[in-house]
């Protein structure tokens, strides 16, 4: 009998709203966890529209239309790292100087996150020959690197080597030199833009490592939430209810900032879902996966994935917004209508 993956797939996304629904009724500040905030919708809907209104034909369309929001973003970006931003905006951000953008996104981190989603789709473009994609590559990570935001850093090279990895068969490239212009394109911006910016996402990694242990602390109050409340959690949107007491409760004092996510995307399921939110959500990126591996013969699916696999791989240091989110679920059910 054959399995039917995309029926599986559905049951796992509906086992994740259910495990949502528990934790909200048995949550901590069920009010809170129901109404939740604005910047916390996750769009799941968009999934189904796209699923029942989009088909294979419309990846090209997508594509254009991504890559041009894209460029409309980064061109205010720039603007902004340039210090040339006509608007005041509360709560900008710089470092040792350089300014760091964010464009319409409110941070530094959800921009970057945001252009390492739309990057597959440039390379895509490139490896199948059409050269002008070269200057959106260029623009785009000159501005991620702009936002010196280090989950980027990682997820841009995980994200770009899975996506090489997958796709170096698939394509029949119009020429080997492509292979070769595409490393060199990047491997050229990272050393300019070391070289330009006094601070940078890899300088960071050695020139700030306080705010490294500050997230693995956080880390460590998000692990002991999960220990107190570790079947379904202390519900959705509440570890700005509890952050803090934990923290007293663990070490003896109050934390000198308060937290309403843990910056780690599975661990943050698992405090406000449980233990049955985090497998409920593994078993959701398993059951994506093994359809994506179904169709790697698809260079769509392929570009798809790779947009994903760079969004999983930022929220392992940080977390998603609306943009991201939103994004994140039209890509998933982008790759549900195309065919094996």
């Amino acid at each position: 009998m054959q399995i039917n993956s995309q029926k599986i797939f559905n049951f796992t996304i509906i086992a994740v709203l259910i495990s949502a629904i528990i934790s909200t009724v048995l949550s901590v500040n069920w009010r809170l966890s129901f109404y939740g905030t604005y910047q916390r919708y996750d769009g799941l809907i968009i999934y189904y529209a796209v699923i029942k209104t989009l088909t294979e034909k419309n990846f090209k369309e997508f594509s254009l239309v991504l890559v041009s929001l894209g460029f409309v973003v980064t061109v205010y970006a720039l603007i902004q790292q340039v210090s040339l931003d006509p608007y005041y905006w509360k709560g900008s951000y710089s470092m040792e100087g350089s300014a760091r953008p964010f464009s319409t996104l409110s941070h530094p981190n959800f921009l970057s996150e945001f252009l390492v989603m739309i990057l597959p789709f440039v390379y895509y473009n490139i490896a199948k020959g059409k050269k002008y994609y070269i200057f959106f590559a260029v623009v785009f990570i000159f501005a991620m690197f702009g936002t010196q935001t280090r989950a980027a850093f990682v997820a841009f090279f995980v994200s770009g080597l899975y996506f090489v990895f997958m796709l170096k068969i698939q394509i029949p490239y119009k020429t080997k030199k492509w292979n070769y212009r595409i490393i060199g394109i990047v491997l050229g911006l990272i050393i300019g833009v070391n070289l330009l910016f006094p601070q940078t996402p890899f300088k960071r990694f050695f020139t700030q490592p306080s705010t490294i242990n500050s997230r693995i602390d956080m880390w460590g109050v998000g692990i002991d939430m999960v220990k107190a409340s570790p079947v379904f959690g202390i519900g959705l949107d509440n570890i700005s209810e509890v952050y803090r007491y934990q923290y007293y409760y663990t070490r003896g004092e109050f934390p000198t900032q308060d937290q309403n996510r843990v910056h780690n995307e599975p661990l943050n399921i698992a405090v406000e879902k449980g233990l049955v939110g985090l497998a409920c959500w593994v078993s959701f990126l398993l059951c994506f996966f093994w359809i994506v591996f179904k169709k790697r013969n698809s260079p769509q699916v392929i570009v798809l994935s790779a947009s994903i696999v760079g969004y999983l791989v930022q929220n392992m240091f940080s977390f998603s917004v609306i943009p991201t989110a939103l994004l994140f679920w039209f890509i998933i059910g982008m790759v549900m209508v195309i065919e094996e």
